[in-house]
């Protein structure tokens, strides 16, 4: 699995001087730590989340998104929504995982997802 935390820092409770300046930047949250850390544990009981790559996880109030690799959505999904539904429960908010977007509009169109978008103003 691949996170914006290392390896190191998905199995342990602290970061590794790296980590945390990508934290200090801004360039991990709290988010992505979190996410990284609840992804790796639930990963034991899932040989698919082996091969995913999580490149950032953002957070509102009561939704995470996900956001991943071409192609890990479903992997991260689970058969039957089961390996989401667990991340959710751990974290208490609804989780949206979404694949590594081309461009703004198509990252507003898959967050939106059902809803039709009739035009995006930026």
């Amino acid at each position: 699995m691949k996170t914006p935390i290392c390896d190191i820092c998905i199995a342990s409770d602290t970061l590794c001087q790296n980590c945390k300046k990508k934290v200090d930047k801004g360039e991990i949250s709290a988010c992505d730590i979190r996410v990284a850390r609840n992804l790796f544990q639930i990963s034991g009981d899932s040989e698919e989340l082996n091969s995913i790559e999580i490149k950032k996880s953002l957070e509102s109030q009561d939704l995470i998104v996900i956001i991943c690799k071409k192609g890990d959505a479903g992997k991260i999904v689970g058969s039957n929504g089961v390996i989401v539904n667990k991340l959710s429960t751990i974290l208490q908010k609804q989780i949206r995982v979404v694949e590594e977007p081309t461009d703004k509009e198509d990252f507003i169109e898959k967050i939106l997802h059902p809803v039709p978008i009739v035009g995006i103003n930026i």
